[in-house]
């Protein structure tokens, strides 16, 4: 079989990314709290929670109550986890619009933050102050970019431009309450903003904000960018970028986060869906992790957040399943081990390279004294993919957990990679998003930070193409879970 060379003229990318070092929480999980001991053992360093207001002022603004029990949130920081609260849902009595409950700006908006109708300073000052050396960072919002009321997940009914005095106002009066606090636009889908061909949110959000004389000066009033994406890991990768971007045309060097990502599973038995709809494997949930959480970091995300540990006991049938650990039982499924070695591995890792052709992708990660690459197909099809040496050996780590040692030959390393199943992108036949099963290959080196020059890559002789519909086709029925948008296909 004729070996195909992959060189530089072919790369998808060829992006270094420098990124801040993460203070030792770079990577979360979203709720952990709910399966925390497996969260510990996966070294969950920080987690996002939701505090909505609707549920802490129900009846007005002399109500108080609390969102989250404080004997979880004081077990959280015992156990040296990072809180990061979101601030959501306008009560009905703070509306500015009664009938839009939940999405609608509060009255009193524009007001002075010292004025006590403006009833959302009151209340962000307050909730600041409260939870203060435990709760320090927060997110105001979440995903405004979803538009459609219908839509479960619509959250924000105002315009772009009340957003803009939302945000503002919550990061001078959060300050008040806490001053060491840090403020964060809320985390935006991406997809709903390409499907509806608009400009993307942050885009929208600075133009305006930009026209504020004390914004600058105010640092946008925001300290980093969430995204929250799904199902192709290649958007993880892709948005971040657009991302910095929009954030260079104002001169921003804000720190961009994931504070929410993963592939919903299908093939649990006690949760049964159809195969189709974006949805994963559970084999498939753990490659996508791997990948996702490479190229994220490869394109300069400063931290990363699981979307989640585990779910509520009782299911619904319909919903989809995102966890990690069983609540039946606390087992834990494929993804967990997954991101037990993402997180073991690629803590260090400060951007890399992107490189794409003749259906493999290999992404290099910088490292101080080390050099690390993940690579997987992203076609239906085994590949032989040969890699020159750096170093006498490396390690091959896997998405399971796995390792094993292995030496080059002729000044290369040879390794086989497992075939792409996941094409269950609606009305996408033959796209594989989430590719097979992928090696993560760490070689000591005295030049970790040397790009990749070149490598080759050719099928694997008397290898079927995959089919991924026979593998589990018997787990059928259910629908999307009904929260979450359907990421639209590359």
């Amino acid at each position: 079989m004729q070996c195909l060379a992959l060189v530089l003229s072919l790369a998808l990318s060829v992006l270094t990314v420098g990124v801040a070092q993460a203070d030792g929480a770079r990577f979360g999980a979203v709720e952990a709290f709910f399966a925390a001991d497996a969260a510990d053992a996966a070294s969950v360093r920080w987690s996002r929670i939701l505090v909505p207001w609707e549920r802490v002022q129900p009846e007005g603004p002399e109500s108080w109550n609390l969102a989250i029990a404080d004997g979880i949130v004081d077990d959280e920081v015992r156990r040296g986890r990072e809180l990061v609260g979101v601030l959501v849902n306008t009560p009905r009595w703070a509306a500015e619009t009664a009938d839009r409950h939940n999405t609608a700006p509060p009255r009193g908006l524009f007001l002075p933050i010292s004025d006590p109708q403006n009833v959302w300073a009151s209340f962000a000052r307050r909730v600041a102050a409260q939870y203060r050396d435990r709760i320090d960072t927060w997110i105001i919002w979440n995903e405004p970019d979803v538009t459609d009321p219908h839509h479960a997940g619509y959250a924000w009914s105002g315009t772009t431009a009340e957003f803009v005095r939302m945000q503002r106002v919550a990061y001078q009066a959060v300050r008040e309450g806490n001053p060491r606090a840090r403020l964060l636009l809320p985390g935006a889908t991406y997809w709903w903003d390409v499907r509806l061909g608009r400009e993307q949110f942050l885009a929208r959000y600075l133009a305006i904000a930009d026209k504020d004389p004390e914004a600058r000066a105010n640092g946008h009033y925001f300290d980093a960018v969430p995204l929250q994406i799904y199902t192709d890991p290649f958007t993880l990768f892709d948005a971040p970028r657009a991302y910095r971007s929009i954030l260079d045309r104002y001169a921003l060097t804000k720190p961009i986060w994931i504070t929410e990502t993963n592939a919903p599973i299908w093939d649990d038995p006690d949760r049964p869906l159809t195969r189709g709809h974006w949805r994963a494997t559970q084999r498939e949930q753990a490659a996508f992790i791997v990948q996702g959480y490479a190229l994220a970091l490869a394109a300069g995300v400063e931290r990363i957040s699981l979307y989640k540990m585990t779910e509520p006991p009782t299911w619904v049938p319909g919903w989809e399943t995102y966890g990690l650990v069983r609540p039946e039982d606390g087992a834990v499924r494929p993804g967990y081990h997954a991101l037990q070695t993402v997180h073991r591995l690629f803590g260090d890792v400060t951007g890399g390279q992107v490189w794409q052709g003749n259906g493999a992708v290999v992404v290099q990660l910088q490292e101080s004294d080390r050099r690390i690459l993940v690579a997987w197909s992203r076609v239906p099809r085994a590949l032989r993919l040969t890699i020159p040496a750096v170093a006498a050996s490396a390690t091959v780590h896997t998405a399971d957990g796995g390792q094993m040692s292995v030496s080059p030959t002729s000044g290369v390393y040879r390794l086989d990679l497992d075939p792409a199943t996941h094409d269950t992108a609606v009305g996408q036949p033959g796209v594989y998003l989430v590719g097979g099963s992928p090696l993560i290959i760490v070689e000591p080196a005295t030049e970790p930070r040397v790009a990749l020059t070149a490598f080759h890559v050719q099928p694997i002789a008397n290898q079927p193409v995959a089919r991924a519909d026979a593998l589990l086709a018997d787990l059928t029925s259910g629908i999307r879970r009904a929260n979450r948008l359907a990421v639209a296909p590359r």
